[in-house]
């Protein structure tokens, strides 16, 4: 009779942990599901603030935005804003005949991050001239509009 080889029996201390194979297929599946829980985790945490909630009416309103735009093209607006020691001066020139407001309101709008926004108001106080407070703004470059509720001008600045 033919003596079947006998396999080596394995020492007290082999168990299944200590293989570095095991580790290395249990590797892949254990990555895959750590990245899929921290993508989970970065999606519900994170503010997607681009989406309008209600797009519909958004989009039904864009109309009446280009209508102020072309407004303020005909009436010739062009502004230059500028900052000095906390204070915003606003030059706005106008066609013959443009009855300027007493007030304007400026919108500093942040192309990236809506959360950043700032408003500020700036008074006449002079023909073509209108003064008040900056805002704080981060470094950066922002959309400026200004405007009243009949016409309006999207303007982009560097940071002041």
């Amino acid at each position: 009779m033919i003596a079947s080889p006998r396999k080596p029996e394995r020492a007290p201390g082999d168990v299944w942990y200590q293989e570095p194979l095991v580790w290395l297929i249990i590797l892949f599946p254990l990555s895959a599901v750590l990245g899929g829980a921290i993508t989970v985790y970065l999606a519900l945490r994170s503010d997607d603030g681009l989406v309008v909630d209600d797009y519909y009416k958004y989009g039904l309103q864009i109309n009446k935005v280009l209508d102020r735009e072309q407004t303020a093209r005909d009436y010739g607006l062009k502004a230059i804003v500028t900052e000095e020691a906390g204070t915003l001066r606003l030059r706005l020139r106008a066609a013959p005949g443009f009855t300027m407001p007493d007030a304007l309101r400026l919108e500093f709008l942040h192309p990236t991050r809506r959360g950043f926004d700032q408003t500020a108001t700036v008074k006449k106080t002079a023909p073509g001239l209108f003064e008040g407070p900056a805002p704080e703004l981060i470094p950066g470059n922002w959309h400026v509009q200004i405007g009243v509720a009949e016409w309006r001008l999207l303007e982009y600045y560097p940071v002041f």
